[in-house]
């Protein structure tokens, strides 16, 4: 997944992602990550990446004392929800999950309060879109 070798070739030496990433890793989830978002993307509160693979989304949070780790077993998605604007790279792609369970998972690229950064982001949710668009 080239998308998410980039990403980590980029943050992970030198940035917030660094603990993250490395979960990621020894976990041995690396090679099955179809999927990404980064959360919390300038470290404001708790960064944060949600990967998704074949059968799991795996949102992981960190801070300085804590890391969490929620796992979507063999997930179910009934709806999705994708809004991209045509004509304002600056307003950012959105996408709304709504798992078997009802619960609902939102990547909202105009969060980010960055406009150089939202552009990146919206990639990020239309490869998600993408990928579970296409999932069984």
């Amino acid at each position: 997944m080239e998308m998410y070798k980039e990403f980590k070739r980029y943050f992970g030496n030198r940035s917030i992602y660094t603990d993250l990433l490395m979960h990621i890793q020894n976990s041995q989830l690396e090679e099955k990550v179809m999927a990404f978002y980064p959360e919390d993307w300038f470290g404001k509160e708790k960064p944060g990446l949600t990967i998704f693979t074949h059968k799991d989304i795996i949102s992981i949070k960190n801070d300085t004392r804590i890391l969490s780790e929620i796992i979507y077993k063999d997930y179910k998605v009934t709806k999705l929800d994708y809004l991209k604007h045509h004509n304002d790279r600056y307003a950012g792609s959105k996408l709304t999950i709504t798992l078997d369970s009802g619960e609902q998972l939102i990547f909202d690229a105009s969060k980010v309060a960055d406009e150089d950064y939202i552009e990146t982001l919206s990639r990020y949710i239309k490869m998600i879109y993408e990928f579970l668009k296409e999932a069984p």
